[in-house]
């Protein structure tokens, strides 16, 4: 049975500056018909492999200076880190959420039949645009936005969203967890992958990066550890220090403390926290649009099928003839997603 595997959706705004996000699994699942995980039923997540092309349509605003070199658009596409870090840490919420589901006697029976799985945001901002394809999006609130599976995009302008495709619900999955300040008081947070937490252990958590946690909850050896150094002179007659073998005086005791800081640490970032490189959103490809060239093309892949694409300076800002740095004309910007493939990553 074919499946479509394209989504066409398109961006309304006027500022020079406009972060998007796409959730692919849950707009598949409009196109399909079916459920689209982003999630394994045993905690694996999907890595979604996306042929993505941006188009910003050749119509530029009233004063405009029509130069062909001239940049009318630059984007940088983003999405989780693509290493063990993002699997692991969605297999350990995927497990946290099986034990809390015994623990809340909870069977599998009961557990409706799209809640098997779990979905997140990718980050605190997509989180916070809530999921709906119906919104009329008013052109002084197309900073954030989300790009929706549309049937007309060319019929989609001046933040009128009524071209979007409706689908379904989409609830994004929520855990419990009970206050450290107080055992008979809990609280329901959502989860997404990068960034930091939203609220505390203490009063109770609203949301929570997942990456975060997980390296919050990983044990790390805390201490250095090296051999004893030493070794036989014997034999050794060449001179490069790469083979001299120190003798028992003060150049060994500052072997010793060489050996005690060198290679003993990972060579990635450990801290937990919003600011640590495993949480944030990690970029994967940009790109430039010119008033001659204004469509590029891209693959990525995308954990979760999750998506970030920053747009900057659309249409040029500052370089109309005016000379204003904006305008209020909306301009359109069409997406195409095009999923190859899936796999558990």
């Amino acid at each position: 049975m074919s499946t479509s595997n394209k989504i066409i959706g398109v961006i309304s705004a006027n500022h020079s500056a406009t972060d998007v996000y796409c959730d692919v699994a849950a707009e598949l699942s409009k196109l399909d018909r079916k459920n689209h995980k982003q999630v394994s039923e045993k905690g694996v997540p999907l890595v979604y492999d996306c042929m993505i092309t941006v188009t910003q349509p050749s119509t530029p605003p009233t004063g405009f200076i029509s130069a062909t070199n001239q940049t009318i658009l630059t984007g940088i596409v983003g999405t989780a880190s693509l290493n063990w870090q993002t699997r692991n840490a969605v297999r350990m919420a995927h497990f946290t959420r099986e034990d809390l589901r015994r623990e809340a006697g909870v069977s599998k029976q009961s557990i409706g039949r799209y809640a098997k799985t779990m979905r997140m945001n990718l980050s605190k901002a997509m989180f916070d645009i809530d999921y709906d394809p119906t919104a009329t999006v008013a052109a002084a609130d197309t900073r954030y936005q989300r790009l929706y599976a549309c049937n007309s995009p060319l019929l989609n302008n001046n933040g009128n969203q009524a071209s979007n495709l409706t689908g379904g619900t989409w609830d994004y999955t929520q855990l419990s967890e009970t206050e450290s300040d107080n055992a008979n008081a809990s609280s329901d947070y959502y989860m997404w992958l990068t960034g930091g937490h939203q609220g505390s252990p203490e009063t109770g958590y609203t949301g929570i990066g997942v990456i975060n946690a997980y390296n919050q909850r990983r044990q790390t050896v805390l201490t250095d550890s090296t051999v004893t150094p030493g070794g036989d002179t014997t034999y050794i007659e060449n001179d490069s220090p790469f083979f001299r073998v120190p003798q028992q005086d003060v150049s060994e005791d500052a072997y010793v403390d060489v050996t005690l800081d060198e290679q003993d640490n990972p060579p990635y970032d450990r801290t937990t926290g919003a600011t640590g490189d495993s949480q944030q959103v990690q970029a994967v490809e940009f790109f430039n649009l010119t008033m001659q060239n204004t469509q590029a093309s891209f693959r990525v892949q995308a954990p979760l099928g999750l998506l970030e694409m920053k747009f900057r300076n659309m249409w040029g800002e500052g370089y109309n003839e005016s000379g204003a740095s904006s305008w209020s004309e909306t301009q359109n910007v069409i997406v195409e997603i095009e999923c190859l493939g899936t796999y558990e990553m």
